[in-house]
């Protein structure tokens, strides 16, 4: 594995962590690095989790990217997406041997104002914020490309809109199965 890339020193060491020479003799293996996805936002990040009041605010990290807004731009894909592409890959595994790598990703990138905004529009509720530096490591834009995955898995994402993605985790956190109605204590 190439070190550099764009990756963040965390994302990094733990792809580094993952990558093997190849599988066992015999076996087949089929590694899916994912860039962003839109759970619901449990670490308080700009999603709906952070719509929920996990956290006081929430920080930007970074405004001056060069970016269409100077926020960093991240790849977002759906969960239920992300599911289906590793039954598909598990499917692949059925067929291939040796060790195969597929990136999972929308292949659209948006700001983390994006975000924000969107997750407002969605839920109808203003996300306190706050601007914070830049965390060290963080690359202006991370984006998939999934041609790979396309290609060989016939798999693309079903939720590519923004606001489809964050309606979906919004509408499971207020269903009462997520975190929205945690109690604070």
């Amino acid at each position: 594995m190439r070190k550099g890339g764009g990756w963040s020193p965390k994302c990094l060491a733990l792809a580094t962590s993952l990558a093997c020479p190849g599988p066992a003799p015999g076996a087949s293996d089929v590694y899916c690095p994912i860039y962003s996805i839109n759970s619901a936002g449990v670490n308080g990040g700009p999603t709906p989790g952070g719509m929920a009041g996990l956290r006081p605010r929430l920080t930007i990290h970074g405004t001056d990217y060069p970016t269409r807004d100077g926020t960093c731009v991240r790849d977002y894909v759906h969960v239920a997406d992300l599911a289906y592409a590793h039954v598909l890959a598990l499917r692949y595994l059925t067929r291939h041997s040796g060790a195969t790598a597929f990136n999972l990703g929308n292949g659209k990138g948006f700001t983390v104002r994006e975000v924000i905004t969107a997750a407002e529009r969605v839920t109808g509720r203003k996300v306190p914020l706050r601007e914070g530096q830049r965390r060290p490591g963080d690359p202006p834009a991370l984006v998939a490309n999934a041609a790979s995955a396309r290609r060989n898995l016939g798999w693309k994402p079903r939720y590519r809109d923004l606001e489809a993605l964050i309606d979906t985790a919004w509408r499971w956190l207020r269903s009462g199965q997520g975190i929205a109605r945690r109690k604070k204590t």
